[in-house]
């Protein structure tokens, strides 16, 4: 499998379990955030929340050499984090959503670890991927 594909597969199935995260965590009140909800300004779904996922894993295929893949477990959670931030600073520019560090203790831990999760996913697929194709 080309490494491009791994990560858009990652990315993809970080999402649907960043999703399921997010969404189980808001369906239980722990978290005020609301994932679906707040993709669903920007375009129609959930559905489409999981392709631009996806795409953020092709991308970090695309862009991140391998020696930053080979402890997959430390580069996802630091890819993990950097996407959380950036989805932070997203909100606070366009105005769309509060960011989640002020929506309460509950909503900052939820989605810090569901990108952590993400993050994870990404990175792991690719690596698992880059190490069958050099054997």
């Amino acid at each position: 499998m080309q490494r491009e594909l791994a990560g858009l597969l990652g990315g993809i199935i970080g999402g649907v379990i960043k999703l399921v995260i997010d969404q189980t965590a808001f369906a239980s009140n722990i978290s005020k955030v609301d994932t679906v909800a707040t993709f669903s300004l920007f375009a129609p779904g959930w559905f489409t929340y999981i392709i631009a996922t996806g795409l953020v894993g092709w991308l970090v295929a695309r862009l991140i050499s391998q020696e930053y893949v080979v402890s997959y477990f430390s580069s996802g959670i630091i890819l993990g984090a950097i996407l959380w931030g950036v989805m932070n600073v997203f909100f606070i520019i366009t105005g769309v959503a509060t960011p989640t560090w002020s929506m309460g203790i509950g909503s900052f831990i939820v989605n810090l670890v569901s990108h952590l999760v993400l993050g994870v996913v990404i990175v792991y697929t690719v690596a698992r991927t880059q190490i069958k194709v050099t054997e």
